[in-house]
């Protein structure tokens, strides 16, 4: 396989943290599994980060003692 795109890719990784490239093709051939597995479960971790939690809209009651005393399950004297 070809991975001299790839090879590219890290260098330049490499140049921007400015950091001595050591990947050859004989390399990312040896770890390409590795690495990725390593990126798809990276792209998993961020995609769950994205996931928008949905629960029912607040009524703006939070007193459980105002909700009984509107149904009639506690007197109005007792839950002042």
């Amino acid at each position: 396989m070809d991975f001299e795109w790839l090879v590219g890719v890290f260098a330049e990784f490499d140049r921007k943290a400015r950091e001595p490239a050591a990947y050859d093709a004989d390399y990312l051939e040896g770890r390409l599994p590795e690495l990725l597995e390593v990126n798809r479960r990276a792209i998993h971790m961020f995609e769950e980060l994205r996931a928008v939690i949905v629960r029912p809209l607040a009524t703006g009651e939070t007193d459980t003692r105002a909700r009984r005393r509107r149904s009639g399950a506690m007197p109005a004297t007792l839950g002042s």
